[in-house]
């Protein structure tokens, strides 16, 4: 059952991401990434955590568990990504985006997954340091 759910949401992100997501800027862009990391940094770590940071509670409470982002980053064309984080995925806990983001946003966020896989923890950490108020550091990370 689900094998065939996950295949199932697989071919429809396909499917979708095809007809409807516009082509990518630039994803190798530092710019671009360094607000993508302050975007997923306020929004997606709660649910996804990142690299050397664990998923918070809300995220671990969540039927089904959210999705590996770096294993989505290796795998999941640009198009499924902003497709998925602009449009969310029913019946999960990923909301739409679509409404709050612009799309300049999904595509900083976009570019940053697509990065997470080559990212280490430690440089993670130093980005985000670099990039954040000291308020938002790693102990309100991993509330």
């Amino acid at each position: 059952m689900y094998w065939a759910l996950i295949t199932s949401l697989r071919q429809s992100i396909q499917a979708h991401a095809a007809r409807e997501a516009p082509d990518p800027p630039d994803l190798a862009d530092a710019q671009l990434i360094d607000a993508g990391l302050v975007l997923y940094h306020a929004h997606c770590v709660p649910c996804h955590g990142g690299p050397g940071v664990p998923p918070g509670p809300i995220g671990l409470g969540l039927t089904p568990p959210p999705a590996n982002l770096v294993l989505a980053g290796r795998e999941w064309t640009p198009q499924e990504l902003h497709w998925t984080v602009a449009k969310g995925l029913k019946m999960t806990g990923m909301p739409a985006w679509e409404f709050r983001f612009s799309d300049e946003e999904w595509w900083a966020v976009v570019a940053f997954v697509k990065a997470m896989p080559a990212l280490a923890p430690a440089d993670y950490e130093s980005r985000r340091e670099r990039l954040l108020p000291a308020r938002q550091g790693a102990s309100e990370v991993r509330r």
